[in-house]
Formats: C-alpha cells, sequence, structure tokens
C-alpha cells in the first residue's frame, strides 16, 4: 500500500523539468529560425544595395513597387571601395529573448559581405590601364 503514491511524487518532481526542457528547446528552434530568416533578409537587402550600386539590377515587390535596401532588413548597410567594385556590408545583433536565463546565452551576430562590379566600367578602366597591342 506504500507504492502507491510514489508514482504522484516522482511527476510531482520529474514533470517541470521536463516542462522545462520541452519550453527551452522549443525557444531555441525558434531562435534559430528566426536568425536564418534574419540572415536571408540581410542577404537579399544586400544583392538590393549591390544592384542600386551597379545600376544593373533591381528588386520589386509583389505590387510592382520598387525595393531598397531599408524596406528588406533592419540592419546597418554599408558601402565602400573604389567605382567599379564596391563592397557591401551588413550587420545585426540578433537576440533570443529580451529578458531570463536565455538572453544571454541565444545571441549572435549577423554579418555579412559582397561584392558589387560594375562589369561595363570594370572592363572600361581595364582597357585604360592594359591598353591591348596591336600587331
Amino acid at each position: 500500500m506504500g507504492r502507491r503514491g510514489s508514482y504522484i511524487a516522482e511527476a510531482a518532481v520529474v514533470l517541470p523539468f521536463v516542462i522545462l526542457a520541452i519550453i527551452t528547446a522549443v525557444l531555441i528552434i525558434l531562435f534559430f529560425y528566426s536568425s536564418s530568416v534574419s540572415e536571408s533578409r540581410m542577404h537579399m537587402a544586400l544583392r538590393c544595395e549591390a544592384g542600386q550600386l551597379t545600376g544593373k539590377a533591381a528588386a520589386f515587390a509583389d505590387d510592382g513597387s520598387r525595393l531598397s535596401a531599408e524596406n528588406l532588413w533592419d540592419g546597418s548597410v554599408t558601402s565602400s571601395g573604389p567605382a567599379p567594385a564596391k563592397t557591401v556590408r551588413g550587420s545585426k545583433h540578433v537576440s533570443m529573448v529580451s529578458a531570463g536565463l536565455l538572453s544571454r546565452l541565444g545571441s549572435r551576430q549577423l554579418s555579412g559581405q559582397l561584392r558589387a562590379v560594375d562589369p561595363v566600367r570594370a572592363l572600361q578602366l581595364r582597357q585604360i590601364v592594359y591598353p591591348e597591342r596591336r600587331r
């Protein structure tokens, strides 16, 4: 008769830890998903910015409006470098939750870069710098 309540006592001790582990796993999965979405948006924003710098490509929304890097992504986008080949960089800090234990553990810095090359301008500069010899 003494073992009837042991299952309830064991469940009262173990179940909170199981529920906490499941909630933590779900939060970690959501963090990696949102991080992946942010990385994808950063890539699209960098490509859009590179297309605007070279003037050779443009991105459009479903309604036909022209997209810019600010519309696609809320991180920082900068460009630098000489005229025919510019470097476009983006970065953003992503964190898991705003408070609690996981806020310190679940944060990362997203960063990426892309080279935007205007092929026509690059060929024109190549012909100026390296003129071909005629025989």
